[in-house]
């Protein structure tokens, strides 16, 4: 099963929110995708960053598969239902950290890639679901996402 996230400034989706409510204009929101295919959008209020804003929209797909199981696991088919996760996102720094091939330098993600990490190993471990990260362009993740032409593309990270 496929699930895609993004982080962008609240002000870049929800301009006219963000005029009548100009706190919220400066935070991070988390835009995810569910097991149902339904499109989130989450103020990630600690997020200071662009990469802790994307680490954090991973953590809620990765939050969310993981609260999948516990419902699950009271049907009949134990979580035969996903079997595989591949979470596709365009924040290189994070994908490439999490899959190993980047390490973690930043003290401020640290914790943020234990966080997720952990949660891969619980949902192989415990409930056999083989999570993958892929990479993709960003117009791609936002199509997705239903972002596309919501928001400026600032370019590469």
């Amino acid at each position: 099963m496929n699930f895609w996230f993004d982080a962008n400034k609240y002000s870049s989706i929800f301009t006219k929110n963000a005029i009548k409510k100009p706190e919220l204009g400066k935070h991070w929101l988390a835009s995810w995708r569910d097991i149902e295919g339904l499109v989130h959008h989450d103020i990630l209020y600690k997020a200071e960053t662009n990469n802790q804003a994307e680490y954090g929209s991973m953590l809620m797909v990765l939050h969310h598969i993981r609260s999948w199981t516990d419902y699950m696991e009271h049907e009949d088919d134990h979580n035969i239902w996903l079997e595989e996760a591949i979470i596709y996102g365009d924040s290189q720094l994070v994908i490439n950290q999490m899959t190993g091939k980047y390490k973690v330098k930043e003290e401020d993600l640290k914790n943020l890639w234990i966080e997720g990490i952990s949660l891969v190993h619980v949902l192989k471990a415990d409930f056999g679901i083989d999570v993958k990260f892929r990479w993709v362009k960003r117009d791609i993740n936002n199509e997705a996402l239903g972002l596309k032409g919501k928001i400026k593309d600032p370019g590469p990270e």
